[in-house]
């Protein structure tokens, strides 16, 4: 009877002691207020996108000062040749159209042989509802085709 007594005696007051710790915390909202009583906006883009940045990277060195790279809109084997452009920086940024795929080829020269290097990537636009909003964000777009 006397363990019974104390597992009761335990339970109430672990029982008050939760209730004390959750007070004056301001982690649960009060009543007749919510998470979007006073909503922060300035991480939520609400434009949806038609267009977006396509990085591609490249290898630029002595021996491949300026970079051919061919972009596909799909498929290097299957899409159709979106625009041909010469790199002569590390990094290339295109405007592109959102929720397609993208792959490229860049062209490299070492010593007497020829080097293609090939990569892809899903170009998407993404979006999160928050309160009484949509924001919107991208989704990939990044193609490597620098040397290894």
């Amino acid at each position: 009877m006397n363990v019974l007594k104390n597992l009761v005696l335990l339970l109430i007051f672990s029982t008050l002691l939760g209730i004390h710790a959750c007070e004056g915390y301001g982690d649960l909202p009060t009543e007749g207020e919510d998470e979007c009583s006073s909503p922060d906006y300035s991480n939520c883009d609400t434009h949806e996108p038609a267009v977006a940045i396509l990085e591609l990277k490249v290898t630029i060195n002595s021996e491949n000062p300026k970079v051919k790279v061919e972009i596909y809109d799909g498929n290097v084997e299957s899409g159709y040749l979106y625009r041909t452009v010469f790199a002569e920086s590390g990094v290339l940024n295109e405007n592109v159209s959102v929720d397609r795929y993208y792959s490229a080829k860049a062209f490299y020269k070492s010593g007497a042989d020829s080097i293609i290097a090939i990569d892809g990537d899903e170009l998407k636009k993404i979006s999160t509802n928050y309160c009484d909003s949509t924001c919107w964000g991208i989704s990939g777009g990044h193609l490597d085709l620098r040397l290894k």
